[in-house]
């Protein structure tokens, strides 16, 4: 597998539409995976009720209503298989429920990722937390069971503080770490549950998502050959 590109959301003010930019090079059949991080300075906090997405898109926490983090802040996490509807499109559309303000200077803002190598039509299963972990230096991603052996597995996980480093749980490989948002991967070669995937922080709060989905990998052929972990992003 191989993450083929990692765009920012960038800060469009107070609205209630986000547009999410499409990596350059994305193409069905990809995985995208989002998460939104969105500021209460309308007064609203965004907006309380569920957050409306274009077909396909499935989100990881809280059927899709920001989980706040008790003070400014509401974020979520949602990933979607892309088809060929989205060959044509520049950017994915988030509709929240009331205006809200989405910022990356003040703490806020969205990643998109995107990943090459899943089987087509495999099925995706995921997991997001509900609620911010508790201050402190140790989190743990809720576990998934793998759809198959020879799956991709994805953690994804926003601290509160954007000055907070995250840390790899282990065995994976990460694909993005930088101002509290992370991303990281790994090929788990047989089937069933992930496991306890452990995340250290400074101390800090936490939320984060975990996603599983199979590979193209001949049954044949064992472990090996599919190309490791996604390497650096943008």
């Amino acid at each position: 597998y191989s993450v083929i590109g990692a765009t920012t959301i960038p800060h469009t003010g107070t609205t209630a539409t986000i547009e999410a930019p499409k990596p350059d090079g994305a193409q069905a059949g990809d995985l995208a995976v989002v998460y939104l991080y969105v500021s209460d300075n309308a007064g609203t906090k965004g907006a309380s009720g569920p957050v409306q997405a274009e077909d396909g898109w499935v989100f990881m926490n809280n059927d899709g209503t920001p989980v706040w983090d008790g003070s400014a802040y509401g974020r979520l996490f949602a990933y979607k298989v892309l088809d060929s509807s989205d060959d044509e499109e520049s950017s994915f559309t988030f509709t929240f429920a009331g205006t809200t303000d989405i910022s990356d200077g003040n703490g806020a803002g969205g990643r998109v990722y995107v990943y090459r190598g899943i089987y087509p039509g495999a099925t995706v299963v995921s997991a997001g937390d509900d609620a911010y972990s508790s201050t402190g230096t140790s989190h743990t991603a809720r576990a998934v069971i793998t759809p198959t052996y020879w799956a991709l597995v994805i953690v994804v996980a926003k601290a509160v503080n954007d000055s907070t480093t995250v840390n790899a749980p282990a065995g994976f490989t990460e694909d993005y770490n930088s101002g509290g948002r992370y991303s990281a991967s790994k090929i788990q070669a047989t089937a069933g549950s992930t496991g306890t995937l452990s995340f250290t922080t400074g101390s800090d709060s936490l939320l984060s998502a975990t996603i599983a989905v199979s590979l193209i990998q001949p049954a044949s052929t064992g472990g090996g050959g599919s190309g490791g972990g996604g390497g650096g992003s943008p």
